[in-house]
């Protein structure tokens, strides 16, 4: 298994840095951007809202990154028409050749938006993946309400969506049949509840609400509501997670979080509650086995585009350093899922990618 090689590697301090042309070769290719140019479009997809509170139709914003071999072109210059985007990223480009694409599918924290990891988002399109990312509605930059008892349910739902809604495009769509294999489905904080739940996580709705029963997730809890959580939320098309500082430990209890069958790969940040990380580590110890990196200097929004510039703390890593850990670390498990093998020197610590980065036995 991936774990006991990896706790072999670190109790025989075995990890080294990039010193052979290989490593070096490795590092590169998983840090740098890819072969490929960066498309970028957005759309909406509607669905029947699975509140029961709210019949009807929920709409959801859609951002869409993929690989291109286009080279020039409508530059996009900012997201959602407010926030700045990455260069070379164009705007409806034409999608590269070929037939289906690995999948990411990303969930943003609580109050952001689709393109708030775009740094991550791109590097991955760059290397031939298809990234789906939706807008949250009413959890998003732009909604006056934080976390409301509904969005609990609805998240997950609006990731199983936006997959059905780009495997169902149209012939004329040029994203048409380009849904494959495998979908690895990451979240950013509360974006990492939303993907624990895709997973197969299970819920405790009396627990948390007997420990906080005013708590958002509690205050507007209906028996409909708690059915459906307490069915399950996991979709059987999700092979992989990735969780970014995630927390929401405490509606999933020990059992719960633990029922997570898929590989997954925990990211945390060591200025970042460092006592929640350690707790939810210790509950995601399952089949098959975890892993972890944390990020020594890194905060909560480290791995958003906002880097730096929302976590105050003085400590904080550079923005660049914590974005390359990021970068390698995410790729390197996506395409261990595509089952490419020379990723593993970096997955079971054999390999350094930085100072600041270590893998958590």
């Amino acid at each position: 298994m991936v774990r006991s090689t990896l706790i072999f590697g670190l109790l025989a301090g075995c990890a080294k840095t990039a010193d052979t042309a290989e490593d070096v070769d490795l590092l590169t290719r998983l840090t740098s951007r890819g072969p490929y140019g960066i498309g970028y479009r957005t759309g909406e997809v509607v669905y029947p809202d699975p509140d029961p509170g709210a019949p009807g139709d929920r709409s959801l914003r859609l951002a869409l990154w993929y690989p291109s071999d286009a080279t020039s072109g409508t530059s996009v210059d900012r997201y959602d028409s407010v926030f700045p985007a990455e260069e070379d990223v164009w705007a409806d480009a034409p999608v590269a050749a070929g037939g289906a694409l690995p999948v990411l599918v990303f969930s943003h924290g609580s109050q952001a938006y689709a393109e708030a990891a775009a740094f991550l988002m791109s590097h991955f399109a760059s290397h031939g993946w298809l990234v789906i990312a939706p807008d949250h509605t009413d959890n998003t930059t732009f909604d006056l309400e934080d976390r409301t008892t509904p969005i609990y349910l609805q998240r997950p739902h609006d990731i199983s969506a936006v997959l059905d809604h780009v495997d169902a495009l149209p012939a004329s769509d040029p994203l048409a049949g380009r849904l494959g294999a495998p979908i690895v489905a990451a979240g950013h904080s509360f974006g990492g509840y939303t993907v624990h739940a895709l997973a197969g996580a299970a819920f405790d709705v009396d627990g948390a609400c007997a420990e906080d029963p005013r708590s958002a997730f509690c205050d507007e809890m209906t028996p409909d509501i708690e059915a459906l959580l307490n069915a399950g939320l996991a979709d059987p098309r999700v092979d992989a997670i990735m969780t970014l500082a995630s927390g929401d430990l405490d509606k999933y209890g020990e059992a719960g979080i633990a029922r997570i069958d898929r590989p997954l790969l925990h990211m945390t940040a060591s200025l970042d509650d460092p006592a929640g990380n350690d707790e939810l580590w210790a509950a995601l110890r399952q089949t098959p086995a975890p892993l972890r990196v944390d990020i020594a200097g890194g905060g909560h929004n480290m791995f958003t585009d906002f880097s730096g510039t929302i976590d105050s703390d003085g400590a904080l890593i550079d923005p660049e350093v914590g974005w390359r850990i990021v970068r390698a670390y995410t790729l390197a498990f996506g395409e261990l899922q595509r089952g490419d093998a020379s990723v593993a020197p970096v997955l079971d610590g054999s390999l350094e990618v930085a100072p600041e980065a270590a893998l958590v036995p």
